[in-house]
């Protein structure tokens, strides 16, 4: 069992670029300039400040051309930093190459994960530019340790030690010893790590994989365990260490143990493509589960025994907590344990229980899988029809994942049967996203197969066997097409080439459209060649296209420019020339989002709640309605209002996937009537802990601190949520800053001014700040509780405290401390505190 190469080395290292810490452009900061404000976002994180500033400055100054390059490369990094990646080349486009440019488009690149232009980026940069040099040295060797690339990746090394002995040291030597781990070069693995602390839990961690790897559980897992117990520990390492330690459980075949460690990993809530690394892990659990305690040579407990302990373990983690008196909730991680319970249960019990799973409206991850072995079930049982039926539900789950390629194979072979080719022909073309090779080819021969006519056979044999041009361009279209859903590198030859050979192709217009979208997904799309090959296509190809395939194409491309009036326009052309239209919902739904985003209201709330009356108790309908309710909403009528709620209540009473997204759409509603009873009511039965839910939890105690005006023990619940949300340890600091001030807000509101400065005090003087939290990564909270407590302090006549607190927000150097500042002297002025 081993961890991706990408996984171990963003946890370990993270992605770093060079204007972390420093300043990419060597200006002053503390000199005034065009560029200081958009600085300034960026130095208080506020990136996608800076990038509103900066487009301004960009827009409405007369900048000289040094002026708008450093602009133009700092918008880069501000664009980065806001999760923006793609938009990057544009803002660049305009500046000569230079090192600083290759540098943020090979970043960018690499954020967008094309690892393979961002390298080819980075080593344009010379040797002279010294600080772009370094730092870009070090993004390859991270980039090539991700790609399992070591041979590329030690001269790197190598040659930035010689230039620089100083740079990167401890990075480095991560990188260096995960790099020797992959080679299997385990001593070298070990020696790369002596720059480093022994106890330090990185260290830690690639020791464990490394005794992990030659064999030694033991010493592994003891490494695996000192990295868990270490103080100073990360949580995507801690994460990644509890992995190590089932492993090495495993491998002594320690289920029981190996289980607990799971659980534990899972009660640290890792995201849904960390969850996906467990499956393995839990899969071999019941192996080991369903045999007798292999870490007990004398054990004698019967198989049921073990089952009953594996269940004991996991039925106690998925436990629901509350969140108000009645509330299932199941968080990702809780599904996929629930998943394995009921996987390890009776078969005659197995269907009800996954059943019920996908009743909790699981992550899409979890209830595809779930899908899947209900339909296995179901085969089993000779019931096709309703097996088929899952299988269809996981297409729409998953679209783009491996079980949605198993779960097509298996409907095409079935449509097969049922002489539906077209439809077969279309879901080979799915299974063929498969990522196991052998899949994939079977997958595409049978799609091509099904286009020629008739045999079944490996992929080698009958492309040797197309003999006719006709067999021939149609096995490389769909070889071509295939390889464009995949986004494989050779997609872009085999479309171009499609195109020179076989201009008359009957299906020439698929081949130009999978063209323009391949086109689409560049940083840069060239709208010249994608305009020329709309302009190719057939003249009655309109007539003859996949209904939703080319509007999706030409949505996809006005939506591109933000421009939603195109999206709309094109859509309904679409509409005209296909009627049939109508009843394709997912068309529908896609025109109802253009109106929507485009302002009319109206019309986007006939089209979404005709959608949704197409599709009745389904997943589409009930999004479709969410925007029916939305696009009500945004009507400033009150019978919109009225049936905006009437459709929430009755999503947030249906049990759907989308009911807890309705009843906090409904409370807020409702709260913002002034309907805080109702209010109160609509989140009665939402999910979780204050922790799991906290916007709903936030709702709750809004409305209970409306409704203490009329009974005053009710803003003493809106306390209690408050303090359950800042004892839960998922609440990040920015959260727990608001929630005090919510907390003093509430106290004053009901009287109780003594109560709020306590919670106030607590911000300014930074006690709730987590160990290793940067001071600066909140201020507009920090703020508002500092001038909450001054405030309290001047009612209560406590003038000299209220002047040393105004003070001690002066010397902070957040944005308030100007206005704390101009509040000190006034304290000082009006109350003639001249004494201190």
């Amino acid at each position: 069992m081993r961890f991706s190469p990408q996984l171990l080395a963003i946890a370990l290292n993270g992605f770093c670029f060079i204007a972390e810490g420093q300043d990419s452009l060597g200006e002053d900061p503390s000199t005034a300039s065009p560029l200081t404000s958009a600085r300034t976002a960026l130095a208080e994180y506020l990136p996608d400040i800076a990038v509103k500033r900066l487009n301004l400055l960009l827009k409405e100054k007369e900048l000289t051309p040094e002026g708008a390059s450093e602009a133009r490369l700092l918008l880069a990094e501000a664009l980065i930093r806001s999760g923006a990646p793609d938009k990057v080349g544009e803002a660049l486009a305009s500046l000569p190459d230079s090192p600083a440019r290759h540098y943020w488009e090979a970043i960018a690149l690499a954020k967008e994960g094309k690892n393979s232009e961002a390298l080819e980026k980075l080593s344009l940069i010379p040797n002279q530019a010294t600080s772009y040099w370094q730092q870009a040295t070090y993004n390859r060797i991270e980039i090539h340790t991700i790609l399992g690339q070591s041979e590329l990746a030690f001269p790197l090394i190598k040659s930035l030690r010689e230039q620089s002995p100083t740079y990167q040291t401890k990075s480095l030597a991560l990188l260096e010893s995960q790099l020797y781990l992959q080679t299997s070069e385990l001593t070298n693995a070990q020696n790369a790590l002596a720059a480093l602390e022994k106890s330090s839990p990185q260290a830690l961690l690639l020791t464990g994989k490394i005794q992990l790897a030659a064999n030694a559980p033991a010493e592994a897992l003891l490494a695996f365990e000192q990295a868990i117990k270490s103080d100073t520990i990360s949580l995507p390492v801690r994460r990644l260490a509890l992995l190590g330690q089932t492993d090495a459980l495993l491998t002594q075949g320690n289920a029981e143990h190996a289980l607990k460690s799971l659980i534990t990993l899972l009660e640290t809530e890792p995201n849904s493509d960390f969850l996906q690394l467990l499956h393995s892990r839990f899969e071999r659990i019941l192996i080991l589960a369903r045999t007798k305690d292999a870490q007990d040579s004398s054990a004698t407990l019967p198989t049921e025994k073990n089952l009953e302990k594996f269940n004991s373990i996991l039925t106690e983690f998925v436990s629901p907590e509350t969140l108000g008196e009645d509330a299932n909730y199941a968080t990702p991680a809780k599904e996929l344990a629930y998943y394995y319970l009921a996987r390890n249960s009776e078969i005659v019990n197995r269907l009800t229980q996954l059943t019920q799973l996908l009743s909790y409206n699981p992550d899409p991850a979890i209830a595809a899988r779930a899908e899947f072995s209900i339909a296995k079930i179901l085969f089993q049982q000779e019931k096709n029809e309703e097996a088929a039926t899952h299988l269809s539900h996981i297409q729409e789950l998953q679209p783009d994942s491996e079980i949605a390629a198993r779960s097509a194979d298996i409907l095409a072979r079935l449509a097969v049967q049922n002489n539906d080719l077209s439809e077969a022909r279309k879901l080979f073309s799915q299974a063929a996203n498969h990522p196991n090779l052998t899949f994939s080819e079977q997958a595409l021969l049978n799609q091509s197969l099904l286009t020629d006519g008739k045999e079944k056979a490996p992929l080698s044999a009958i492309e040797s066997r197309i003999t006719s041009t006709e067999a021939r361009a149609t096995f490389l279209l769909e070889k071509a097409l295939a390889a464009t859903k995949a986004k494989a590198p050779q997609a872009r030859e085999e479309l171009t080439y499609f195109l020179r050979e076989y201009p008359l192709h009957p299906r020439i217009g698929e081949a130009r459209l999978a063209f323009i979208e391949l086109h689409l997904n560049d940083p840069k799309p060239d709208f010249d060649l994608i305009t020329e090959q709309f302009s190719s296509l057939p003249k009655n190809f309109r007539k003859q296209a996949p209904s939703r395939q080319y509007f999706e194409i030409a949505h996809r491309l006005g939506s591109m420019t933000e421009e939603w009036s195109m999206a709309v326009s094109s859509g309904e052309a679409h509409l005209q020339a296909f009627p049939e239209s109508d009843s394709d919902s997912q068309f529908l739904l896609r025109l109802a989002e253009s109106y929507y985003r485009n302002g009319d209201h109206s019309r986007a709330r006939y089209l979404f709640t005709k959608t949704a009356e197409r599709e009745k108790s389904s997943t589409l309908g009930d999004i479709a309605l969410l925007f029916a309710a939305r696009a009500n909403l945004a009507i400033p009528t009150p019978e919109a209002t009225e049936e905006a709620l009437s459709i929430l209540q009755s999503l947030s009473s249906n049990g759907g996937p989308l009911a807890t997204d309705a009843r906090l759409l409904q409370a807020r509603t409702l709260l913002s009537q002034g309907e805080a009873q109702k209010a109160l009511d609509a989140l009665a039965y939402l999910p979780g802990a204050p922790g799991d839910q906290p916007a709903a939890a936030l709702l709750a105690a809004d409305a209970y601190r409306e409704l203490s005006s009329k009974d005053a023990d009710n803003y003493q619940k809106a306390i209690s949520i408050y303090e359950r949300l800042l004892s839960d340890s998922r609440t990040s600091y920015q959260r727990s800053n608001q929630i005090h001030f919510l907390i003093a807000r509430t106290y004053r509101k009901n009287g109780r001014p003594e109560l709020a400065l306590e919670p106030c005090l607590r911000v300014v003087d930074f006690e709730n700040l987590p160990a290793g939290e940067d001071i600066d990564s909140e201020w507009e909270y920090y703020y508002q509780c500092g001038f909450e407590a001054l405030d309290i302090l001047l009612e209560a006549q406590r003038y000299r405290a209220a002047l040393a607190l105004a003070r001690k927000l002066a010397q902070t150097k957040g944005p308030g401390a100007e206005q704390a500042k101009v509040r000190a002297d006034q304290i000082q002025l009006d109350h003639l505190l001249f004494a201190d």
